[in-house]
């Protein structure tokens, strides 16, 4: 997400993955570099990662233009000042959504009806 008069919000249609490696990320969290030493990273992809635990606070520095952020729906609503950021491997990040147990166990009750809620909140997709 992004503020809405962010001024690089029409280079970002342009050149996203140019303009991003510009921009910060305000994050909450991200692992560290040495724990993913191979591959693509995501902090890559930014100019820099400010993280800030504060939700609140962060979603209050990207209405200020001070970077981008992601935002789920499922713990806010998304502020009307924030718009998303389109055209991006990672603009959207699809929800999967598992339980563990014991395999030779029974799952009970509660974790039935709980997964049950999970399938009616989230249905199957293809």
């Amino acid at each position: 997400m992004i503020a809405r008069d962010h001024p690089a919000r029409e280079a970002l249609r342009r050149d996203a993955v140019g303009v991003m490696r510009q921009l910060p990320l305000v994050t909450s969290y991200l692992d560290e570099t040495a724990r993913r030493s191979t591959g693509e990273r995501l902090r890559d992809a930014f100019g820099s990662v400010w993280e800030v635990s504060h939700m609140e606070l962060r979603l209050a520095l990207v209405a200020d233009g001070k970077g981008v952020t992601y935002v789920s729906d499922l713990l806010a609503p998304v502020p009307p000042q924030l718009v998303p950021v389109e055209g991006l491997p990672y603009s959207n990040i699809d929800r999967q959504v598992g339980a563990y147990y014991l395999k030779h166990q029974p799952l009970s009750q509660a974790g039935t009806r709980f997964l049950a809620l999970c399938h009616e909140k989230w249905p199957k997709k293809g």
